[in-house]
């Protein structure tokens, strides 16, 4: 008849499968970082760390700062932080889960680069009559047509041979009087 064999056995913890995916943005758009990993027996918190490259940490919509940002896992196998509008820089991604007894320590790093955006430039003359003042409004708009309130510099106008610099401006808007 059949023969009982008893013993031992061990099961160990697996390298979980983790990623992280941090497409590069054009400046004016927010950064999703989308982190996937294991759902199934994964427990504890997901860590990112998200530093600029002077290696100052950064903030989320919520204002918590990127050091040790904590995911609560979940089961789901996809989670993602929103970063609002950061500024124009590389920046380096890390991703650290502890482990559990079913996953050992996982590290997952990654970058991404905001690059300038380039805005549209908007000109608002209108028609007068001999002797009236003309004021001319140009401002910039970004890709979606949004006005661009933090815009600073200066705007040279040129109409005909003459041409002059305004550094006078109003949340993005740039102001010349012709008399």
């Amino acid at each position: 008849n059949g023969t009982v064999l008893n013993g031992a056995f061990t099961v160990s913890p697996v390298d979980p499968t983790m990623t992280e995916n941090s497409p590069d943005i054009v400046y004016g758009a927010d950064e999703i970082i989308t982190i996937t990993a294991p759902s199934e027996g994964m427990s504890g918190t997901i860590s990112l760390t998200v530093k600029n490259s002077n290696g100052d940490y950064l903030k989320d919509n919520n204002s918590n700062v990127l050091w040790d940002y904590k995911i609560i896992v979940t089961g789901s196998d996809s989670y993602s932080v929103t970063i609002p509008k950061p500024a124009v820089d590389t920046y380096n991604i890390t991703v650290y889960y502890a482990g559990n007894a079913n996953y050992t320590v996982s590290n997952v790093s990654g970058n991404f680069t905001v690059s300038q955006a380039t805005p549209n430039i908007v000109v608002s003359p209108s028609n007068i009559t001999y002797r009236e003042n003309e004021i001319i409004t140009v401002s910039l708009e970004d890709g979606a047509g949004n006005l661009i309130t933090d815009a600073t510099g200066t705007v040279r106008i040129s109409i005909g041979d003459y041409s002059t610099d305004v550094s006078t401006y109003d949340h993005g808007v740039w102001k010349f009087n012709i008399t």
